[in-house]
């Protein structure tokens, strides 16, 4: 994830602490409700393991971070994991 650039040779300050708390809460919120959406919108129950999936790989597709080694992973098999849901 992205986070609030600091200037050079600042320690982290507090405040870049919460605003990057806050930048991943938001990223995490706005995948949870396209989640959501596509949960509903597919017609079919999901468990809450899928659920889960399904918002990493959105907050993944949305938010891209290659130098994060799950990304990677992620990026390998993303086709499928986003069309899962559909399944």
């Amino acid at each position: 994830m992205s986070s609030i650039p600091e200037a050079e040779g600042d320690a982290p300050s507090e405040t870049n602490r919460v605003l990057n708390q806050l930048l991943t809460a938001t990223k995490t919120s706005a995948a949870a409700s396209l989640a959501a959406g596509m949960i509903a919108a597919s017609g079919r129950p999901h468990s809450v393991q899928e659920a889960l999936e399904l918002v990493h790989s959105i907050k993944f597709a949305l938010y891209p971070t290659p130098n994060n080694d799950a990304y990677k992973q992620w990026a390998k098999e993303k086709a499928l994991h986003l069309v899962k849901v559909h399944d």
